[in-house]
């Protein structure tokens, strides 16, 4: 049963945690990744790597971040009738304290392993600054343009909600198409406002997947199956000149967006229950930190055993894997502890301060004006 009146979902974390996992595992076997070859000169080890890649699709995950963060961000503002400035200020507060604390750290971290490491020339004032101002070089950790996005789309994702809480889904669905359409300009820009697609179909789970559950079971376990192929394989495909930015992110975010709805929707209780276990809750709650450390790792386990550029072999691919994922597991467990907790309860003291604050100026002033 679908439990409608709350803004936290154990099963779409643990969503989280998979996605990000999968990203940490698909950062690691895409290394040397056979794209700038036709299919037919694939050797068996390129199909291989080629389907465990698509399997752990990162961009599809990304999607799947990007849509849940549309749907989640939105349930925090549901109780709100009206977006004041007090509103947005609180919003935007929480959203700071969420994101930039734990992305300052884990570029400090890609930074120190590419200096000592690597031996990267990149002075430190240079690096914070970008980071600060989200213009991070990508060289530094390139999955971090998410985050750009993420902050982006956070600053007027308050009007984005409000504005579709006044439209007809028919419109809203003709906001999506606009959003993919958008005329090409310089990347950086493009990329956000093409990945805003994800965001607003994140807005639209809670209208639109109810329907899940007006159709057959087998026919939504078929869309979801779908659904899962939609998100692991365009990307691939992308890389190899099949997809432009425009469909793949299109096909993914659909995907993303069916499989977001069709867990909320609770219409697979096997599903639900697999989520809500111990070890999923636990990757949904260090997922973000998982994200933010996985390519700076993976990059030094896999120049340490000598595959980096090398050819595909499934026993290193494994074990590699394997070392990654350990060393960024306890990575995150510590970046998640020392410091998301941390500042996101300094960000909720503040939202409080902020609010008891205002509360306490309105007060006065009606005061006031009863007094006089």
């Amino acid at each position: 049963m679908q439990q409608a009146e709350k803004d936290f979902y154990p099963e779409l974390e643990a969503l989280r945690g998979v996605a990000a996992l999968a990203v940490s595992i698909c950062h690691v076997w895409m290394a040397g990744a056979p794209h700038d070859r036709p299919f037919a000169a694939f050797s068996f080890g390129d199909w291989l790597q080629y389907a465990l890649t698509s399997l752990s699709s990162s961009e599809g995950a990304v999607a799947i971040f990007f849509v849940l963060s549309g749907f989640v961000l939105s349930e925090s503002l549901r109780g709100k009738p009206l977006l004041t400035a007090e509103v947005y200020m609180l919003f935007v507060v929480r959203r700071l304290f969420r994101i930039m604390p734990a992305l300052v750290v884990a570029v400090l971290i890609a930074q120190a392993i590419r200096h000592s490491y690597f031996g990267a020339s990149e002075t430190w004032s240079d690096i914070m600054l970008t980071t600060l101002l989200l213009t991070a070089d990508l060289r530094i950790d390139p999955p971090l343009w998410s985050l750009r996005v993420e902050m982006a789309a956070s600053l007027i994702f308050p009007l984005m909600v409000f504005g579709n809480r006044l439209l007809a889904p028919a419109v809203q669905g003709t906001i999506l198409v606009g959003l993919l359409c958008w005329p090409r300009i310089r990347w950086s820009q493009e990329l956000i406002i093409v990945f805003l697609f994800c965001f607003q179909l994140g807005l639209m789970v809670r209208t639109l997947g109810p329907l899940i559950n007006r159709v057959p079971s087998w026919l939504a376990s078929a869309f979801f199956g779908a659904a899962l192929l939609a998100v692991m394989l365009p990307t691939n495909l992308s890389l190899k000149g099949y997809l432009g930015m425009h469909t793949h992110v299109a096909i993914e975010g659909m995907g993303a967006f069916y499989i977001v709805a069709y867990v909320w929707a609770r219409r697979s209780a096997g599903l639900t229950r697999a989520l809500c276990t111990r070890p999923a809750r636990f990757l949904g709650r260090i997922s973000y930190s998982l994200y933010l450390l996985n390519y700076p790792i993976a990059a030094v386990v896999l120049s340490h055993m000598g595959i980096a550029d090398g050819p595909f072999s499934l026993p290193l691919a494994l074990t590699a894997a394997a070392v990654t994922l350990a060393v960024n597991i306890g990575l995150a467990v510590l970046l998640h502890r020392f410091v998301e907790v941390p500042f996101m309860r300094a960000g909720r003291w503040l939202q409080s301060l902020i609010g008891s604050t205002r509360s306490h100026t309105s007060t006065l002033g009606e005061a006031s004006r009863v007094a006089t």
